[in-house]
């Protein structure tokens, strides 16, 4: 199983000598390691180039500026490696420890369930040695892919024809000069999801995820975590990348009359619109508190704050 692993970079030497370790000595499987940096100034370009003379299946992509955010080097990813020989593409941080079987375990499931998606739980470790699952392995819903990623992209393991079409994808919407999702993993769950495909989310976790205080995105509890979350709804983020991926799913799914209906509640966002998306939740979100946290912010109008 010929498997290209895409990697982003930014200023993270102090973690990747282990990552990386983690990732090319994955059992069972050919690796192919791609990366790309975003403008670090830590050392780790040198690092990284060091290690591509010395491990021919490592390679670094060209530096091409600065990129801003890890989706954005993500997306440069998709866009610029050649994982076109290979059977899958997985996703990878460059601050976590893979468990040897990671990228086998998701092949196999993949094969099993004619899935082009995989994702999985992560457990959680922070330097004074705390641990924590962090699970993301709830039935998915029908129109979940709208409001929420299938986990941690870090996990994410697809099919190489699934990738082709999310590069096509991703060319395209560059091409028109469009919005991106702000999360590449989001994109790619929700894509999957809309095309029809099958994904596939393992109840096992498959890697150590580290948690420190540069985590572009980490665990997603907690108090302040609550708070940022928030934030980023009273601003309008959310509702803006949710109606993104929904005006995505329509033009993907024109016949789809329900998907449809949900765009129109989320766009006009009237009492009776709340009150509808309220009951529709469940359809909505895996988790059980997440729909909860939902209704509560489509009856507070809080998700329609900053709709004109």
């Amino acid at each position: 199983m010929k498997t290209a692993v895409l990697l982003a970079t930014h200023n993270g030497l102090r973690w990747l000598p282990e990552q990386v370790d983690s990732i090319l000595g994955q059992q069972g499987v050919s690796v192919r390691l791609f990366v790309s940096d975003d403008a670090s100034t830590d050392g780790a370009p040198a690092w990284l180039l060091a290690r591509a003379e010395q491990d021919e299946r490592v390679t670094l992509l060209p530096q091409n500026g600065a990129y801003g955010s890890a989706a954005w080097n993500f997306y440069r990813l998709l866009r610029d490696a050649d994982f076109l020989t290979t059977d899958y593409v997985a996703f990878s941080d460059q601050d976590d420890i893979w468990h040897p079987d990671k990228l086998a375990r998701a092949c196999r499931k993949l094969a099993e369930t004619q899935a082009d998606g995989y994702s999985s739980n992560v457990m959680a470790f922070w330097p004074d040695g705390r641990r924590q699952l962090v699970n993301k392995a709830q039935p998915q819903q029908k129109y979940d892919y709208l409001f929420e990623a299938a986990g941690p992209g870090c996990t994410y393991v697809m099919t190489s024809a699934f990738v082709h079409a999310v590069q096509c994808q991703l060319k395209n919407l560059i091409a028109m000069d469009a919005a991106l999702p702000a999360h590449h993993d989001w994109f790619c769950y929700a894509l999957c999801r809309m095309q029809g495909k099958r994904w596939v989310i393992d109840a096992r976790p498959s890697m150590d995820y580290r948690q420190h205080g540069h985590n572009e995105v980490g665990v997603n509890d907690g108090i302040q975590a609550g708070r940022t979350r928030l934030r980023k709804v009273a601003s309008g983020w959310y509702r803006r990348e949710v109606l993104l991926l929904a005006h995505m799913g329509r033009s993907l799914r024109p016949d789809d009359s329900d998907l449809a209906a949900l765009v129109f509640r989320l766009e006009r966002g009237s009492w009776l619109d709340r009150l509808a998306l309220v009951f529709s939740v469940c359809r909505l979100r895996r988790r059980l508190r997440d729909r909860l946290a939902l209704a509560m912010l489509f009856l507070s109008g809080l998700f329609f704050r900053t709709k004109r």
